[in-house]
């Protein structure tokens, strides 16, 4: 899974519909922000496209759209602080040095202002004339287009996003990133102080918001409650060594020129703010989820996905374009996950075999140094993938105060200008040394921390860091996870390759559970026959925490295999196309080049 920092709007609801990573404000253009240094977009749109496709580029109209696009990741970038020091370890030379310290919000009271300048925004767009664009713009054209208009279509959902997700949600995700906010100068500091002071505001937001939800009975479901009301207690379970405090003395060592004095100085007004403020918004928090539990009626959400919501269908298909990035309809991704799944399924049979499920139970040879484990695969990736020497990474472990509610293992996003120092994190709670390789592919190489690095060394517009696509994103480390498990020398090949397919596999049945739970309705009846037929496993609490994991997140198992799926179509059509031709390594340093994007809108312009 790749955390990426917090990008929520600084007071617009529309907002809601993305992850908070996928926030856009947009506004009207203005002065140019680009570095000095940066590439000219127009010769970087020369050098990527393909030989064969000629523009007509109009220069004056190139430069006044990118002077819009700067205008928005300006208006974007400093409306979260957050936001703002994820992206950029310099503001100052994108012209940023003014902007308000904010966590944002999830303001219930705006939403119809906010959908007027979203359709003021497309119109603005618009008068651009696209066709005289360079090579770069016309993707961001294309992408901005997009957003606004998927968003625009979706305006009857506004209160169908859920900041309180038990697996991303903002009470989990929060403390993380501000964990690893590095501090580059004093100022940063200080900035991070009056976050943790802004913590009791911002989650009054999220309680307001989730009020509104409940009176719409859209509330999430009382055992989802549950977990994310455990998930903030754990956050409060040791006051004297809480996560914000432990990681602090290293950062203030870590920068240069900090008195002893000064330290002591911050050290004190941290952990007042903390005392203060952050355990007073979990508290607040955990008392207002446990009233509206007991007084929101919608007992409709405890036992069946959104689709038995009014809108729920009409959302779960904006899931999907939104943030799977694939414009097949449920019903195809149904019948695509089920045709994988047989193949898979054909795959594991004519291999399986007495010696193969011996070597696969012994683990005994499998490799656990996490730094070796990197190394190796980044060696072994060389091949088919693009290099991205000079790059640097740091493996952490997940607190122990929070491994019940963070994934196993994540990748989080560094700033656009200082791309090459890398974090990512391990839970101990769920480390198995029969599968970190694969999940090390996964979140380095040549997955999120490859895609990451690769994108931000070739990406000329600023905006386009802010645009994301979780299929695409994760659709490329499960990808390139299923490719990593041929690599495991400790396995015989035939053994590796059962891995592989019983990982897609599996995931292809974690997909037909999604859509089957929240687009087709799924009971938990139905629920527990397809566990049970598929996993041979007959247990009502492993069928209750699936459940409440598809209805707590809906859509979010496709990210992972629809978007490997979607990869794994989109090479194929470049073998086919290409023949001999073809290169995986020009494939793949393509495909990154161009950036998260959906796939219909990757697949244009790779081809």
């Amino acid at each position: 899974m790749k955390h990426f920092p917090n990008r929520s709007s600084g007071h617009s609801p529309f907002f809601r519909f993305l992850p908070l990573f996928l926030i856009l404000l947009l506004l009207t253009a203005g002065c140019s922000i680009r570095p000095v240094k940066q590439t000219d977009p127009s010769e970087t749109a020369q050098s990527t496209a393909p030989s064969e496709t000629e523009f007509v580029v109009d220069p004056e109209e190139d430069d006044a759209f990118l002077s819009y696009c700067d205008s928005l990741f300006e208006e974007m970038v400093t409306a979260n602080t957050i936001n703002l020091h994820y992206t950029l370890a310099d503001p100052s030379a994108y012209g940023i040095s003014d902007y308000e310290v904010t966590l944002g919000s999830w303001d219930p009271s705006a939403s119809d202002q906010d959908y007027a300048d979203l359709k003021t925004a497309l119109e603005e767009l618009q008068e651009f004339d696209r066709n005289v664009l360079s090579y770069d713009s016309r993707l961001m054209y294309d992408l901005l287009e997009d957003y606004l208009s998927v968003t625009l279509d979706a305006k009857n959902c506004a209160l169908y996003a859920e900041p309180l997700t038990t697996t991303s949600g903002d009470h989990t995700t929060l403390p993380i990133l501000l964990a690893e906010y590095t501090f580059y100068s004093e100022q940063d500091v200080e900035d991070y102080i009056l976050l943790i002071q802004d913590m009791k505001r911002y989650f009054a937001t999220i309680e307001a918001y989730e009020r509104e939800k409940a009176d719409a009975g859209l509330f999430m479901s009382d055992a989802m409650a549950d977990t994310v009301i455990s998930q903030c207690e754990d956050f409060l379970a040791d006051p004297d060594n809480n996560f914000l405090m432990i990681t602090l003395e290293d950062r203030l060592n870590a920068l240069p020129g900090l008195t002893d004095a000064r330290k002591e100085d911050y050290t004190a007004r941290v952990r007042n703010a903390v005392e203060q403020y952050a355990f007073p918004a979990y508290e607040s928090l955990i008392a207002a989820l446990t009233a509206l539990k007991e007084t929101a009626d919608n007992p409709e959400v405890d036992e069946t996905g959104i689709c038995s919501l009014p809108l729920g269908k009409e959302y779960y298909r904006y899931l999907l374009k939104s943030g799977v990035g694939t414009d097949r309809t449920p019903e195809e991704l149904m019948d695509l996950l089920e045709e994988d799944l047989n193949r898979q399924l054909v795959k594991i049979s004519m291999l399986y075999s007495s010696d193969v499920e011996k070597d696969m139970n012994d683990t005994s040879g499998c490799p656990e140094d996490p730094e070796e484990i990197l190394r190796d695969l980044q060696e072994k990736s060389r091949a088919d993938f693009p290099s991205v020497d000079g790059t640097s990474y740091t493996v952490k472990y997940v607190p122990e105060a929070l491994e019940e509610s963070t994934s196993p293992a994540f990748y989080l996003t560094p700033p656009m200008d200082q791309s090459d120092d890398n974090v990512i994190y391990i839970n101990n709670k769920y480390y198995d040394p029969s599968d970190i390789y694969s999940t090390l592919a996964h979140e380095g190489y040549p997955g999120h921390l490859l895609q990451s690095v690769s994108f931000n060394r070739s990406c000329s517009i600023p905006l386009r860091q802010m645009f994301s696509c979780s299929g695409y994103v994760e659709g490329w480390a499960t990808y390139v996870e299923m490719q990593s498990f041929l690599w495991e020398e400790q396995y015989q090949s035939a053994t590796r390759k059962v891995l592989s397919a019983n990982q897609e596999a599996t995931l292809c049945l974690y997909g037909m559970m999604d859509i089957g739970i929240n687009y087709e309705g799924w009971s938990r009846e139905d629920t527990a026959e397809f566990v049970e037929q598929y996993f041979g496993i007959d247990d009502d609490s492993v069928v209750d925490e699936i459940f409440e994991t598809m209805i707590g997140e809906p859509a979010n198992y496709l990210n992972y295999i629809v978007g490997c799926l979607e990869w794994q179509n989109l090479r194929e059509e470049q073998e086919d196309a290409r023949g001999s031709d073809f290169s995986a390594l020009e494939f793949h340093t393509r495909a990154l080049e161009l950036g998260p994007c959906p796939f219909y809108i990757l697949r244009s312009y790779i081809n």
